[in-house]
C-alpha cells in the first residue's frame, strides 16, 4: 500500500495545521481558526494518543482521524479530514476502520460512535452514509459582529454578583456545570482536572469566564475561548429556577462588553438545532446570525 497510518506526534504539528487550513479553505467552512485549535487540543490533553495520521510515500500528511472519549455516555466522538485530492478513493474508510479497531481496544468500552463534520461538505455525507452512519444531530453556528451599540444592557437586582470563574470555588462550579448539562447530548461530564487545565491553556483569558452568584450560590455562567484571535462562546448555563429571568441575556451582554473593551470585532456561538432551551431565540435576539451548520452521524459499535 502507498499509504501508511501512524500515531500523531508534535513533530507533525505544522504539517497537520497546514492540511487543516487548506481543507477548510477548499471546503469554504469559514472556520480557519479550527486548525490551530484542534492541534492545541491534542497537545493540552491526552487526546493525542487517540489521533492518527495518514501519510503517502513522500511522508506528506494527506489525512487524519481522531477520537474524543466520552466515557460516561459510552460514546466515542470521531473527527477527521482527508485532503480534497484524495477523497472518494477509500482512504477515509481505511482511517475509519483503523480508529474503530483502536476504540475497541480502549480501556473504556463504548457502544456508540459519533462522526462529526460540516453539513455543506457533500463528501462528508457520502462518506458517513456509505459507512453505515445515520444522521443524529445538527448544530447551527452563529456569528455576532461586535460594536458599542449592538446590544442593550440587562440590569439585575443588587443581590446578584458577577465574578470571574477563577475567583470562585472550582469544585462548586464543576458540580453546577454537570447539573446544567446532565442530559445534554453533546457533552460528557466536566471534571475538576479538566476545569483546572482550562485555566492553564496558553490563550486563556480569565475575564471571559464568568459566573453569576446569589448568596454565594451559582445561578448562571458563561465561558468563552479565544482561538486564533476569534472569541468562541463555549458554554452558557442557567439554574433551572432562574431561567427566563434575564440571566443568560445579562451574561451574554457582559461577555460582549468585555470583548469589545479588548478590541475584538466578532464572537461565535454554536447551538444544537433540536435544543428546547431557547438558546436559538436568545442568540438571534442578541444579533447573532447563523452562518454554518455542523452535523453528527451515529453508528452503534458491535
Amino acid at each position: 500500500m502507498d499509504f501508511k497510518i501512524v500515531p500523531f506526534n508534535d513533530q507533525d504539528e505544522s504539517a497537520l495545521i497546514e492540511l487543516l487550513r487548506f481543507t477548510n479553505q477548499y471546503d469554504d467552512t469559514q472556520y480557519p481558526q479550527s486548525a490551530q485549535a484542534l492541534v492545541s487540543f491534542f497537545q493540552e490533553t491526552d487526546t493525542n494518543k487517540n489521533v492518527f495520521l495518514m501519510k503517502n510515500k513522500a511522508v506528506d500528511i494527506i489525512g487524519f482521524i481522531g477520537v474524543d472519549e466520552i466515557p460516561n455516555r459510552q460514546r466515542a466522538r470521531i473527527y477527521g479530514i482527508i485532503h480534497p485530492a484524495f477523497r472518494r478513493q477509500g482512504l477515509g474508510t481505511l482511517l475509519l476502520n483503523h480508529i474503530t479497531t483502536h476504540i475497541k481496544s480502549l480501556e473504556n468500552k463504548y457502544r456508540i460512535m459519533d462522526l462529526v463534520g460540516y453539513e455543506q461538505v457533500k463528501e462528508f455525507k457520502f462518506f458517513a452514509e456509505n459507512n453505515g452512519f445515520k444522521l443524529a444531530r445538527k448544530f447551527i453556528e452563529y456569528k455576532k459582529i461586535l460594536n458599542q451599540k449592538s446590544f442593550n444592557k440587562t440590569h439585575l437586582a443588587s443581590e446578584f454578583k458577577c465574578l470571574n470563574l477563577v475567583d470562585y470555588n472550582l469544585l462548586k462550579w464543576v458540580q453546577f456545570f454537570n447539573q446544567v448539562f446532565e442530559n445534554y447530548w453533546g457533552l460528557g461530564l466536566m471534571t475538576e482536572k479538566a476545569a483546572f487545565q482550562r485555566f492553564n491553556t496558553v490563550n486563556y483569558d480569565p475575564d471571559l469566564d464568568m459566573i453569576l452568584i446569589n448568596n454565594d450560590s451559582i445561578v448562571g455562567f458563561v465561558c468563552c475561548d479565544v482561538v486564533n484571535g476569534i472569541p468562541e462562546l463555549s458554554f452558557i448555563g442557567v439554574k433551572t429556577e432562574y431561567q427566563s429571568k434575564g440571566i443568560a441575556s445579562f451574561l451574554i451582554n457582559e461577555l460582549c462588553s468585555r470583548l469589545e473593551k479588548k478590541n475584538f470585532s466578532k464572537v461565535i456561538a454554536m447551538a444544537d438545532q433540536n435544543s428546547r432551551n431557547g438558546i436559538h431565540t436568545l442568540l438571534k435576539r442578541k444579533n447573532f446570525r447563523p452562518f454554518l451548520s455542523h452535523v453528527a452521524y451515529r453508528k452503534m459499535l458491535n
